[in-house]
């Protein structure tokens, strides 16, 4: 699905001060934006960031090209909206291939289980999608009362508390 992972926007980042920053174990969590993407070249720990569509045809030597990715999410254990920042192929290749698939769609619509295991260089990540279900009433409510912006996120005009039941993204 184009409008979760598009290829074409540049990386804006969030203005959420929580970040998602996994340690060993299972997850639960939603998207609740579309993937942000920028090409960032780390040299000498200082990265140079460059828009989704500028790939950098040379980097100096010595230095590191990565793909960075981020989303909103909820965060199913902390019960708040997080920025979850990405760089695993295996995670983003897992969620691109879920937002392109039909039988799933974009993943606003469901949520996914990020299980990771191992340290270091032997860090690995699992992503599995939920059966599809509509945003909870009361974290709908959280969401719309944060009062943030969530870009593709549709918020109505007025926020009663009997339209959570009845939302989908759909």
């Amino acid at each position: 699905n184009a409008n979760f992972f598009p290829h074409s926007l540049s990386f804006q980042g969030s203005s959420l001060s929580k970040q998602f920053k996994p340690e060993k174990g299972s997850y639960r969590i939603r998207p609740l934006t579309p993937v942000k993407a920028e090409w960032v070249v780390w040299d000498n720990k200082k990265p140079k960031r460059y828009p989704i569509n500028q790939k950098p045809q040379t980097i100096p030597e010595g230095a590191e090209l990565k793909l960075e990715c981020s989303c909103d999410i909820w965060d199913y254990s902390d019960s708040c909206i997080k920025e979850w920042e990405f760089t695993s192929k295996v995670v983003q290749k897992s969620l691109k291939d879920l937002s392109d698939n039909p039988s799933w769609g974009d993943p606003r619509g469901y949520d996914l289980t990020l299980d990771k295991t191992g340290d270091g260089l032997k860090t690995r990540y699992s992503l599995t999608p939920n059966p599809k279900a509509p945003l909870p009433p009361e974290i709908l409510e959280k969401v719309w009362a944060a009062d943030i912006s969530l870009p593709g996120f549709p918020v109505p005009e007025y926020k009663p508390k009997s339209l959570g039941a009845d939302f989908n993204l759909d």
